[in-house]
């Protein structure tokens, strides 16, 4: 089977995270799962997975948490978040 055709699409989709933070994070709460944050400007995407996903989440939604993991990484996905 070639996974790159397979059309997959999300269980939920929120347009605007941001927006939506309490539902997002309330929608979540103690699930095991996977994530995808999409760039629609750049159109690229970061897919992540967690354990617990309201604690994975709660730290993208945190300015500091973000500042200090790119002093780290460097990583894009964690600069795109912030802007």
């Amino acid at each position: 089977m070639n996974l790159n055709k397979i059309n997959y699409s999300p269980y939920i989709l929120y347009e605007y995270s941001l927006l939506s933070k309490a539902n997002v994070l309330r929608e979540n709460k103690n699930k095991i799962g996977v994530y995808r944050w999409v760039n629609k400007i750049r159109n690229e995407s970061y897919v992540g997975s967690s354990t617990n996903i309201t604690k994975r989440l709660r730290k993208y939604y945190c300015v500091n948490y973000l500042e200090s993991i790119i002093i780290i990484y460097n990583n894009r996905i964690y600069k795109a978040l912030l802007n």
